[in-house]
């Protein structure tokens, strides 16, 4: 074990490195340098002495270990500056300087130099490999050492109707929880004993019981085709494939990977379920279960977020990429300074006036400015809220009712108004005549009326005809003086009629 803790510093800082440049990369979302404009300012005589040294360092007639170059790269400032203690804004870090102008005022920006990473140019690739290889070795040892702290401890995941629950070199299990009540703790969650449970895999020497019990298929969601991939390519003979575990890696993660087998016997393809369990890296929070899916048939992905993995470098999550500073603070003459500042003090005064007016509009919702979007003001009731513009409710599809307005015309000769029809938003009553004509051919010597009405569909004019009930009775009574066997009969027939009778209603097209 000595040969692997003995390995080049650079592996170490290849694992542990912030994100590299890449040419996929988006420099426009993620520059590497922003420009920053601090608070303080810089005196004529420090801008020019930092310029010149900026100058000298560049000419090819200054020496690269002069005592010059020297000072800069350490940061040290020049003496003869106690104006401002801004300065020290600069120090530290090798940085260059560079004046600019904006709206006619004169800046001097500090440029930070980013050095390339320092790259082993003695090794062979081969070399290089190896010892890469010995590296990923050395942290899968490492990983599985900080993961036995997780022994004897149970983590679980509620998920619907289904729990979880993973016990660490013994089982994972899917099963249906009780409700909480008086003895049954919310957490840890209790199985049901009248639920059939399925155990998804076990570790290597477990006792767990589950295996081989009923057949019974479960229920999740969720697809990931290179776990997929993963978990169908290992084979269902042997129990070795499943007890190996390693180290793998995705993208610029790193991430311990547990493929077990040993599940419960699946109906659907008579094999035992397998489960993938990978343990990921996550600082500041306990372990968790943060993921657990079904990505084939009786075959499980379960992500595990532990903090333990943190304390090895190499499942670290990479750095976050920050932009370098570039940073530009105002040139001030010195018999310029005092006014600067009074200046600078009435700008902060200003800003802290702003800021206390917009709280103060925050807390009173009459002041506060509506929000626009899409060019339209949100809640300033210019299109719907006040009276006549009201938004209509949608159609609910198998809901709603139908609401009476009115009748527009029927066969006794009433009929509304010109004037009425406009009240009711009907503004041609050449188009209610026709629908008149239309409805008297439909309904010949029988009764008719044409109703408005409101529906969940929108508004409709409805046809409806009436039944002739005089025409009815009269063949009723003709019936009834017939003989005993005649009169049965009609009686039979009116009452076969009279389940029939009803309004013959003639939809129109929609108002």
């Amino acid at each position: 074990m000595k040969g692997f803790w003995a390995l080049p510093a650079f592996l170490r800082l290849v694992l542990a490195s912030p994100h590299a440049f890449s040419v996929f990369d988006d420099l426009l979302a993620f520059p590497q340098y922003e420009v920053v404009f601090p608070d303080s300012f810089v005196t004529e005589e420090f801008a020019s002495s930092r310029l010149a040294h900026a100058a000298s360092r560049q000419s090819p007639s200054a020496a690269p270990d002069s005592q010059e170059t020297q000072g800069l790269s350490t940061g040290q400032r020049p003496t003869g500056n106690s104006h401002n203690e801004g300065n020290h804004e600069f120090n530290g870090g090798e940085e260059t300087y560079e004046a600019v102008v904006l709206d006619g005022q004169r800046y001097l920006c500090s440029i930070p130099v980013v050095e390339p990473p320092e790259q082993n140019t003695t090794a062979t690739p081969e070399q290089v490999k190896d010892e890469e290889e010995k590296e990923l070795m050395r942290a899968t040892d490492r990983g599985w050492e900080l993961l036995e702290g997780m022994q004897g401890n149970c983590i679980y995941f509620l998920s619907g109707w289904w729990s979880y629950s993973f016990c660490y070199k013994d089982e994972v299990k899917q099963f249906h929880s009780l409700p909480p009540s008086k003895g049954v703790p919310i957490y840890p969650p209790v199985e049901d004993p009248d639920v059939k449970s399925f155990v998804l895999g076990k570790f290597p020497g477990a006792k767990g019981k589950g295996r081989g019990g009923k057949k019974g298929v479960d229920e999740t969601s969720g697809e990931s085709k290179s776990s997929r991939k993963t978990l169908d390519a290992e084979p269902d003979d042997g129990k070795k494939t499943m007890e190996l575990a390693k180290l793998e890696t995705k993208g610029s993660t790193r991430y311990m990977v547990q493929r077990l087998g040993g599940g419960t016997e699946c109906d659907l393809t008579g094999k035992e379920r397998k489960i993938e369990v990978q343990f990921h890296c996550n600082q500041g929070s306990a372990d968790r279960i943060g993921m657990i899916k079904e990505i084939a048939t009786c075959s499980y992905l379960m992500v595990i977020y532990t903090p333990k993995l943190c304390n090895d470098v190499a499942f670290l999550p990479p750095q976050d990429n920050r932009p370098n500073a570039i940073k530009c603070q105002p040139v001030i003459a010195t018999e310029d300074i005092a006014a600067w500042s009074t200046i600078s003090a009435d700008l902060h005064a200003a800003e802290e006036l702003m800021a206390l007016a917009r709280e103060q509009e925050t807390k009173d919702p009459e002041r506060q400015p509506r929000p626009t979007i899409g060019g339209i003001e949100v809640g300033g009731k210019r299109l719907v809220g006040s009276e006549g513009k009201v938004i209509e409710k949608s159609v609910v599809a198998g809901g709603g009712k139908d609401i009476y307005i009115g009748t527009v015309a029927s066969s006794d000769g009433k009929t509304m108004t010109e004037k009425e029809l406009k009240k009711l938003n009907i503004n041609d009553p050449k188009d209610v005549e026709k629908m008149k004509r239309n409805l008297q051919k439909l309904a010949g010597k029988k009764g008719w009326r044409l109703e408005l009405v409101d529906t969940p569909r929108g508004r409709e004019y409805r046809g409806i005809i009436e039944a002739e009930d005089e025409d009815e009775q009269g063949s009723h009574s003709h019936n009834s003086n017939k003989g005993q066997q005649h009169g049965e009969e009609a009686e039979r027939e009116e009452a076969k009629e009279e389940e029939n009778a009803g309004s013959e209603e003639v939809y129109k097209d929609e108002l």
